[in-house]
């Protein structure tokens, strides 16, 4: 868990993490509680286009997402985007997957 917080820590600008805990101990500020986010759009009162925007720009240094085989709070659109414009960087742990801008 320490690899991944200090290359969380490491990345420049904000990131996004779908553990919160992990950039919160890698000192990055909080900027999505996915859980809730996604419950929020599902339940119409959150917009997804923001996040989305935000992949599509490179605004996030690095994005931290569960690994596939677990189930995750983000959309199938989400990774979609994610994957267009970020690329997956070795992780230390088996149980998420980080990525990077491309």
């Amino acid at each position: 868990m320490q690899k991944v917080v200090a290359m969380v820590a490491s990345a420049p600008g904000p990131a996004l993490c779908e553990t919160p805990i992990l950039c919160y101990w890698a000192g990055k500020r909080f900027e999505v509680d996915p859980f809730n986010f996604m419950e929020g759009v599902a339940a119409g009162i959150k917009n997804e286009a923001t996040v989305l925007e935000r992949l599509r720009s490179s605004y996030y240094g690095i994005v931290e997402v569960f690994s596939p085989d677990t189930t995750s709070h983000f959309s199938p659109h989400f990774f979609s985007v994610l994957r267009s414009h970020y690329a997956p960087v070795a992780s230390p742990l088996n149980s998420v997957e980080l990525f990077v801008p491309r």
